[in-house]
């Protein structure tokens, strides 16, 4: 093994499985920066980075049952910086499938009048006014009926 990938590893976990439950933190910021450094240098070390953060539970005890704020937000730092590296060289692994026409959302297009109420341009709009007016309509003739 290389020993910048050796050091990392070391590095990781002491900051993960000691400093994180150390009461004096203050060296948290500059371990950090280290490990930064690291991953910055290495893809191979934040592969390695962010799947030992998932097989070793990591991410669940340090972003989610973690209450001090501070090493959760160390702990995201370090795995936004690791996969921020990894991206450009693993994006064609995650092709993006383009929107079909009629998968696309509806588009809303909302202009004020000059009283400045709202008053939606949809299509639809107007037919589910006539409905409700329909509806409206058949309830007050049951009413009139009994």
């Amino acid at each position: 093994h290389d020993v910048g990938m050796c050091a990392l590893r070391l590095g990781c976990h002491f900051v993960v499985e000691t400093l994180a439950h150390a009461k004096d933190k203050s060296l948290l910021p500059e371990w950090v920066r280290m490990l930064q450094m690291w991953l910055h240098r290495s893809p191979v070390a934040c592969r390695w980075f962010l799947l030992q953060s998932e097989a070793a539970g990591w991410v669940r005890s340090l972003l989610l049952a973690c209450t001090v704020s501070e090493m959760r937000e160390k702990f995201a730092q370090l795995l936004l910086h690791a996969a921020a590296v990894l991206r450009p060289l693993e994006l064609h692994l995650y092709p993006i499938a383009p929107l079909l026409p009629d998968t696309a959302p509806p588009v809303v297009v909302v202009t004020t009048s000059l009283s400045g109420s709202l008053e939606g341009t949809d299509e639809e709009e107007g037919e589910e006014e006539e409905e409700a007016e329909d509806m409206d309509a058949e309830e007050s003739t049951d009413k009139d009926e009994v």
